[in-house]
């Protein structure tokens, strides 16, 4: 499977944790990967960006 144009967006809002799952897709493939430190802020890539996947922590300060 080509994973050339597939976009992932990783939301959460423990920089630890995204670096952790970026790092983690960016060994096992090629996606493009692009992450957001809280949900107001993820809420609005989705909407622009439109990725294939989201990962997100379950429970955000600001939005679940």
């Amino acid at each position: 499977m080509n994973t050339d144009n597939i976009t992932m967006l990783v939301i959460d809002d423990e920089p630890s944790n995204i670096q952790v799952i970026v790092n983690l897709l960016k060994t096992e493939s090629s996606y493009k990967i692009i992450s957001a430190s809280n949900s107001a802020l993820g809420l609005q890539i989705a909407v622009q960006i439109k990725p294939d996947v989201i990962l997100t922590d379950w429970e955000m300060p600001e939005l679940n």
